[in-house]
């Protein structure tokens, strides 16, 4: 059984930026920890781009990208 998607919310004005590591536009957002995010806007039902007078919502964008273990950060724990 898999979970729904959980969809994070877009301000409007937001501006799309590209992926680095595939062709696909994203949008930074804040998550509720305050961490910088990417959110596919795109990604299907549900999925709604911004506009200048409306916000948007998408899911998190390491789930949609093919590349997504490039993105990755390496692990800090050390184990010994």
């Amino acid at each position: 059984m898999s979970r729904p998607p959980l969809f994070y919310h877009v301000p409007a004005q937001t501006e799309p930026a590209k992926c680095k590591y595939c062709p696909a536009l994203i949008y930074w957002v804040l998550t509720p920890k305050k961490k910088h995010m990417p959110v596919d806007c795109h990604a299907g039902e549900g999925c709604l781009p911004p506009t200048s007078e409306r916000p948007g919502s998408g899911i998190a964008h390491w789930g949609t990208c093919p590349n997504a273990a490039q993105a990755r950060k390496p692990s800090t724990n050390a184990t010994t």
